[in-house]
């Protein structure tokens, strides 16, 4: 699959969200039956149906837009800056609270 980047990469987020929803508007249609092994255990068998496809695509399209609107606040600086490790931000230690 070839990716094609664009100038904002928040742009990406609606997108990565609809295919999702595409991939998961097959599995209602699913039989069921298992794919590798059997079974094990009752929730093995639990049905996807299609009101569980719709409030997937409920929550997902928002989870994507609140996604997408805090990442259009960061700016390009913040885009390119290394990410931070071991739990830390990508500030200096000088600039962050003690």
């Amino acid at each position: 699959m070839t990716t094609t980047v664009r100038g904002d990469p928040t742009e990406l987020i609606p997108d990565a969200v609809e295919r999702c929803l595409d991939l998961a508007g097959t599995w209602y249609a699913w039989d069921g039956r298992p794919l590798v092994s059997e079974p094990t255990v009752a929730a093995d068998w639990a049905s996807f149906t299609e009101a569980d496809l719709n409030e997937a695509r409920n929550r997902l399209r928002r989870l994507g837009q609140v996604y997408a609107r805090g990442c259009a606040a960061w700016t390009p600086r913040r885009w390119t800056r290394p990410a931070a490790r071991h739990g830390r931000s990508a500030r200096s230690s000088s600039t962050s609270p003690a």
